[in-house]
């Protein structure tokens, strides 16, 4: 079988190419679109960066691309988010998605604007093989309300509450974002298209909850932290056991999150309160009195490549200083193989090929899970994925990448 790549827009208008990419969608994943979320998402698809595969006349499988800009260590960088990546349940398996994923990352690496590619994988074991690691997770933190109690969690006097409109506090929850943004690593910047994105709320997806609100944590009129939630009630023991779901929550200070939290706990009617995506590192659990009685669960988040090993590694930023040759394993994208030397420290880096022997052995996949310093060598290198050549070598490397806070990624694009 000889599957064609080609672009999505090639010889169609892009009206036509939306219907196209949705028929391929839904023969991959399953289900119907929604008027409502296409309304959000359709606006931030770059249908120049969608490419579908062909088998004759047949369709059989689809990605695209976003434009983004990633926080990494010190700074930021130009990101090539993947998305869109399916195949049709007829030619799984046969190549289809190595040509699809082979083909954006050329594109990629030949446009020279992004150093990286980043995705959130619909199954975990898929892209290794193509050179992504884990760089971020998440907690998914439920918490009944009986053992909701923060007591030594600190309290501002000073703080205050106040409701808005999910499609209005762009304005508002922009500035909290912004400011967290700065400190931790894997955070997409945001603009109107992507607010919009991000507050989607159809109905057919909320399963019985109330549409989506914001709250936000102000002092002196500055705004400090926020959450957007929806309340789910539910009767059916005859008395209130409702859920608040927590969709973002983005805090600035300890206090204002805190604040956050004795909020969604003190709603009434609602005996629990679940959030998906929370950092590794969020307070709540510390300061639950109770945090034996916390339902978490720590998962994959986000996904990182490096299509250009050197220029990517120069582009952030390192917690110690570091002289450091990898000698790194992608066939996937040849030319990242080989001998890479990076040096630098808190106020940059140089990273450029070398002939040298390496100090650290590994493959693209466990250096994109280390890139945004939220998954750390010495752990994969206690799993087995990392091959030590200098003595002490992957302990001080290990050390450079790491950051605090840790990374997180608010949301799935």
């Amino acid at each position: 079988m000889a599957i064609d790549v080609r672009p999505i827009l090639k010889d169609r208008a892009e009206s036509d190419a939306i219907d196209l990419l949705l028929s391929v969608d839904v023969s991959a994943f399953g289900g119907e679109p929604d008027p409502e979320q296409l309304e959000a998402e359709l606006p931030v698809a770059e249908f120049e960066r969608i490419v579908l595969a062909w088998d004759d006349d047949e369709p059989v499988g689809c990605t695209g691309v976003y434009s983004l800009e990633m926080s990494v260590p010190g700074g930021s960088v130009r990101a090539a988010g993947v998305t869109w990546v399916g195949v049709v349940p007829t030619h799984r398996r046969q190549g289809v998605m190595s040509a699809l994923m082979n083909d954006r990352h050329q594109a990629i690496y030949e446009a020279g604007e992004e150093p990286i590619a980043g995705l959130w994988a619909s199954q975990a074991p898929l892209y290794q093989r193509y050179g992504y690691g884990v760089a971020t997770q998440h907690l998914s933190v439920k918490v009944e309300r009986r053992n909701s109690s923060t007591s030594r969690a600190p309290s501002d006097p000073s703080l205050k509450l106040r409701m808005l409109e999910p499609a209005d506090d762009a304005e508002v929850t922009q500035q909290v974002y912004d400011t967290l943004r700065q400190r931790r690593p894997g955070m997409n910047a945001i603009d109107s298209r992507w607010h919009k994105f991000c507050v989607q709320d159809p109905k057919a997806d909320r399963e019985g909850a109330s549409k989506l609100r914001t709250v936000v944590v102000e002092q002196a009129g500055k705004p400090l932290a926020y959450a957007r939630y929806s309340l789910k009630h539910d009767w059916s023991n005859g008395y209130a056991d409702g859920t608040v779901n927590v969709r973002h929550l983005v805090a600035t200070t300890p206090a204002a999150e805190a604040e956050l939290w004795r909020h969604l706990f003190g709603l009434d009617l609602f005996e629990r309160v679940s959030v998906w995506n929370l950092a590794i590192d969020d307070p709540l659990p510390t300061w639950l009195d109770e945090p034996r009685h916390v339902d978490a669960q720590r998962a994959d988040a986000l996904y990182i490549k490096l299509i250009r090993v050197g220029e990517a590694l120069e582009q952030r930023t390192y917690t110690t200083d570091v002289d450091v040759i990898f000698e790194v394993r992608d066939e996937q994208s040849p030319w990242n193989a080989g001998c890479w030397q990076l040096t630098g420290g808190v106020d940059g880096a140089q990273c450029q090929r070398s002939t040298r022997t390496p100090d650290i052995s590994l493959d693209a996949s466990t250096l994109g899970a280390i890139y945004l310093g939220g998954t750390t060598l010495n752990d994969l290198a206690a799993a087995g994925w990392v091959e030590e050549h200098s003595q002490g070598a992957v302990a001080r490397t290990s050390m450079a990448f790491t950051h605090f806070p840790t990374a997180w990624s608010p949301f799935v694009f």
